[in-house]
């Protein structure tokens, strides 16, 4: 009998204290502190908290950090709980699955984004840019090789561009100084280089 009238006065702290610590994560997802959200939202996941709120702001947040195959995992726990979805999840749950190789499926759970939200702007430019990269594909796929080069690190290296022999791009690689985090991605601020 003692044992029950403890977890009955116990119980209410244990659901306020996750109750606070399911607010942290929203406020550092709304803030786009989304290394911080999931590393909290994971571990209310894994500790049985059972939420559509929690595995769609999970996969939210990989989506956001171009994490797209751990996004596919959460969007697929939140699409199994079923109920209404609004259009982004949808778009961004297909999306997650292209990117894990489940083209099937990505293909169904977009052709109901399709069909539920037809009237949406995103609806028509999607119908149209898969047919011309399609085409696209088809017609040019052996013009080109996609190759790493030298300059390429583990770290994102984006956007180049070249001046006369020397190519200049940004990189969010470790410096010797000034090594400061993006909360978004949890990677280092990018800085120019060139090679």
């Amino acid at each position: 009998m003692k044992k029950y009238i403890t977890l009955m006065l116990l119980l209410p702290i244990a659901i306020a204290a996750q109750e606070r610590i399911l607010k942290k994560a929203d406020k550092d997802f709304e803030k786009q502190s989304y290394i911080s959200a999931i590393k909290i939202y994971k571990d209310l996941a894994e500790n049985g908290m059972v939420s559509d709120q929690i595995f769609e702001k999970l996969g939210d947040s990989y989506y956001n950090t171009a994490e797209y195959v751990d996004a596919e995992k959460w969007y697929t726990k939140r699409y199994n709980l079923r109920g209404t979805f609004p259009p982004e999840f949808l778009y961004r749950y297909g999306q997650s699955l292209k990117s894990a190789g489940k083209l099937a499926q990505a293909q169904e759970v977009l052709d109901q984004y399709i069909k539920e939200y037809s009237t949406q702007l995103r609806t028509a430019k999607y119908i149209k840019g898969t047919t011309d990269r399609n085409k696209s594909i088809k017609k040019g796929s052996d013009s080109f090789v996609i190759s790493n080069l030298k300059t390429n690190t583990k770290y994102s290296d984006y956007s180049s561009s070249l001046r006369g022999d020397t190519l200049l791009f940004a990189s969010a690689r470790p410096r010797e100084a000034g090594n400061q985090a993006y909360a978004k991605t949890g990677q280092l601020f990018t800085n120019l280089y060139y090679s």
